[in-house]
């Protein structure tokens, strides 16, 4: 999209319904039973459903990598009590890591959802290492399956690391550090062709006030800066601020989003003159 084109874009390419899906929601079908058929219900009413290579970045930042330390941390354990004691003393006590601390015991709930009642606490941890094996080695696998299409506007090379089985037969995963000295994605160019877009979301933020989320607002920041040196967001430290603005905008072509943080993508589904569904929220779930 150039900088002159509108944000609202014809979706007429797509048939049937169509429903960008943020990372959240992606994220909730690898959950709790529950709240997974919730969202699945809801996505399956859609004909074409589509992500960003940046969400699926977002899954490995996020998801696979509470999974890898989950992981590590169960090879030592003798008892999934054990596990729950090294969640809390390495996230339970810091503000910065209570995302970290809430992923680690969904990811657990859902294990717990599934295992037999009758296993014994070796066989307990046991069982647990190798859901967790499972879960790392088909993430990606079950992420491309659960769309029709995924964006590729930002190019990010971090949204391709997988999990990797190491000659221990341990799991290895890894993500390399993206700085603007080595530029290896196509983010600062995906920012410059839709400037017009990223500004609409940047002054929704600032007409917000106190009343937008500090994620939107530093957001807004960031796109300001942007604006004047777009090279900047070649780092993984600084793209992450902007995540939920660049999968959006790299699914413009589809009519509707999908996620469950409502702080943030209300403001940006009404910038970018977007239905946004949130299948928790009206099954009265909590929005993450």
């Amino acid at each position: 999209m150039g900088e002159d084109d509108s944000c609202a874009r014809d979706s007429s390419d797509f048939k049937g319904r169509g429903i960008h899906i943020d990372t959240t929601l992606q994220l909730e079908r690898l959950k709790t039973t529950r709240r997974a058929a919730v969202v699945e219900a809801t996505l399956c009413q859609y004909n074409f459903r589509s992500t960003s290579t940046y969400a699926r970045h977002e899954l490995n930042r996020a998801w696979l990598r509470d999974l890898a330390w989950l992981y590590a941390t169960a090879l030592t354990a003798k008892r999934l009590e054990d596990v729950y004691d090294a969640m809390l003393k390495s996230f339970g006590h810091q503000q910065a890591s209570k995302n970290r601390l809430t992923r680690c015991l969904e990811i657990a709930t859902a294990f717990l959802q599934t295992r037999p009642d009758s296993l014994t606490p070796d066989l307990e941890v046991l069982r647990l290492r190798e859901h967790l094996v499972y879960a790392l080695t088909q993430s990606h696998t079950a992420w491309r399956r659960s769309v029709h299409h995924e964006f590729d506007g930002t190019g990010c090379i971090r949204a391709d690391e997988q999990p990797k089985r190491a000659s221990n037969e341990r799991i290895i995963f890894t993500l390399p550090q993206c700085r603007r000295n080595r530029i290896n994605c196509k983010i600062h160019s995906f920012f410059e062709a839709n400037r017009k877009c990223f500004e609409q979301i940047a002054q929704k933020a600032e007409a917000m006030g106190d009343a937008a989320s500090g994620q939107l607002r530093r957001a807004a920041e960031v796109i300001r800066s942007a604006l004047n040196d777009a090279a900047g967001l070649c780092d993984d430290r600084r793209c992450a601020e902007l995540g939920d603005a660049l999968i959006a905008i790299d699914g413009m072509e589809v009519g509707c989003f999908g996620a469950n943080n409502d702080r943030e993508w209300v403001p940006i589904a009404e910038a970018l003159e977007r239905e946004l569904v949130n299948p928790v929220r009206v099954q009265g779930g909590t929005a993450a």
